[in-house]
């Protein structure tokens, strides 16, 4: 059973950010990344931070899942 979420007592505060931690799965476990893959998934990935604001801190990409704290 999943656990409750755990929110982050500053989440209404302006002076500290919020983090999120998400996961994607490729269906059925493919093998959806390749070398050349990943290095396009990472510019979209920097283009959308710079789009919406948001900030990647981590994130581990892997051939069939991604794994990111924003």
């Amino acid at each position: 059973m999943r656990r409750a979420r755990w929110l982050a007592p500053w989440k209404d505060s302006a002076e500290k950010p919020v983090i999120y931690h998400c996961v994607t799965r490729v269906v059925d476990r493919r093998f959806a990344f390749e070398k050349e893959d990943k290095e396009k998934f990472r510019a979209l990935m920097r283009m959308q931070e710079d789009f919406t604001g948001c900030r990647v801190l981590a994130y581990c990409l892997m051939s069939n899942h991604i794994k990111a704290a924003a």
